[in-house]
């Protein structure tokens, strides 16, 4: 295998792809939504048997889809 492939299967290991129901952050800064999205996450992972992750294990995080609109 070639080097920037096992990379990418090491980035890619550990990767969420999707959370439902995460209620949406009102409009701030992208660091507050950011922080409202890590903050959701860690608690349902906190909810879920077995998982221990930190905020320190979240590399990025992001919403897909629409946007909030007042």
């Amino acid at each position: 295998m070639k080097a920037f492939e096992v990379k990418d299967m090491e980035d890619r290991k550990n990767n969420v792809i999707v959370l439902y129901k995460v209620p949406e952050y009102a409009p701030g800064s992208y660091e507050e939504v950011v922080k409202h999205d890590s903050d959701s996450f860690l608690e349902a992972c906190t909810d879920a048997p077995g998982l221990d992750i930190a905020r320190e294990d979240i590399k990025k995080i992001y919403r897909i889809g629409n946007r909030y609109r007042s």
